[in-house]
C-alpha cells in the first residue's frame, strides 16, 4: 500500500513547486509620498517671486522611470533600501493640460527615498530658476506705475493700473477695469524697452491673474522704423481665483523673424457684462 502512496505524494509535490514557480509570491511596494513642489528663488536670478503651477512631476527612483504623477502623489515602488531620487517639475504649457511639459527654466530636484515595504517615505520637492535663466521683463507691480504703460487702443480711459488691494503676492497688482463706456483695452510694455529676442533659444512669459474677462497676450513686433506686427497667439479664460499661466513664445518668436518685441495683452468687456475687472501680478519674460 505505502509504495502506491509514494508516487502520488511525489507526484503532488511536484506540482506544488510548479505552480510556485508559475505564480510566485507578489513583491510588496514602498510608497513614495511626493507632496507639492516648494520654490525657492535663485540668487543668481533677479526674480523675488514664488508663486508657481506646477502640476504634475516626473518621477525617478535610480535609474528607472516611474512615470507622470499628479501632484500631490502616492507612487507605489518595487525597490528598497537608499534609493537615489528624481523629480522633474511639469506644468501645463500654454495652460493645456494636454500639454504637459517639463518646465525648461525650473531645475529638477535630486535627493534620496529611504524605501521598506508597506511602509511610505515622504518628499518634499524643492525648485528654482536654473542658473542660466535670464528675466528679460519682471513686473510685480511693487513699484508707482506699470510698465504697461504703452496705449495701443486709442482710448486713455483703459490703463493698466496698480492696486493694493488685490494682490496675490507683495502689496501690488496691476489692474484693469472695463465698462460699457470703454470696454476695450490693448496696451503693451514701454517702446523705450523693448526686448531683443530674436535669437535666443527658449522664450516664456509668465503672468499670474484673476479676471472677469477672456485676455489674449502677444507680442508686437519692431524694426527699424517702428512697431510693423502683433500677434496675439495666447489667451486665458475668466477665472474668479488667481491661477499662474506659462506661454512658450520661443515659435511665435521665430515665425515672426523681428529683432525687437513688446509684450502686449488685450481684453474686451464681455457680452451682457456692465463691467469687468482684471487683476495680474508677477509677469516675467524669461529666456535662454
Amino acid at each position: 500500500m505505502m509504495h502506491k502512496i509514494l508516487p502520488w505524494l511525489a507526484l503532488l509535490t511536484l506540482l506544488s513547486a510548479s505552480c510556485d514557480l508559475i505564480n510566485p509570491p507578489e513583491e510588496i511596494p514602498a510608497y513614495l509620498y511626493v507632496a507639492d513642489f516648494d520654490y525657492q528663488t535663485n540668487p543668481f536670478v533677479p526674480d523675488n517671486t514664488t508663486t508657481t503651477n506646477i502640476t504634475h512631476a516626473y518621477v525617478f527612483i535610480g535609474e528607472e522611470s516611474m512615470g507622470l504623477f499628479t501632484l500631490p502623489a502616492t507612487v507605489p515602488v518595487l525597490q528598497q533600501g537608499e534609493q537615489e531620487l528624481i523629480i522633474d517639475p511639469v506644468i501645463p504649457e500654454n495652460g493645456l493640460y494636454s500639454n504637459l511639459r517639463i518646465h525648461p527654466f525650473y531645475k529638477r530636484f535630486e535627493g534620496m527615498a529611504s524605501l521598506t515595504p508597506a511602509q511610505t517615505d515622504t518628499v518634499h520637492p524643492v525648485t528654482s530658476y536654473t542658473d542660466q535663466t535670464s528675466v528679460a521683463l519682471l513686473e510685480d507691480f511693487e513699484g508707482n506705475s506699470s510698465l504697461f504703460n504703452y496705449e495701443r487702443d486709442g482710448d486713455d480711459s483703459t490703463t493698466m493700473e496698480i492696486t493694493h488691494l488685490m494682490a496675490r503676492e507683495g502689496v501690488g497688482a496691476g489692474y484693469i477695469l472695463l465698462t460699457t463706456e470703454h470696454p476695450v483695452i490693448d496696451v503693451a510694455t514701454s517702446a523705450s524697452q523693448l526686448f531683443p529676442l530674436k535669437d535666443k533659444n527658449l522664450v516664456y512669459l509668465e503672468a499670474d491673474y484673476k479676471t472677469e474677462a477672456e485676455m489674449r497676450f502677444g507680442l508686437v513686433g519692431f524694426d527699424a522704423t517702428g512697431p510693423v506686427g502683433s500677434s496675439y497667439e495666447f489667451g486665458v479664460l475668466p477665472r474668479e481665483g488667481w491661477n499662474k499661466i506659462y506661454f512658450n513664445l520661443t515659435d511665435q518668436v521665430r515665425v515672426s523673424g523681428f529683432n525687437e518685441y513688446q509684450i502686449a495683452l488685450t481684453a474686451a468687456l464681455p457680452e451682457g457684462r456692465d463691467s469687468a475687472e482684471i487683476y495680474l501680478d508677477n509677469i516675467k519674460l524669461l529666456y535662454y
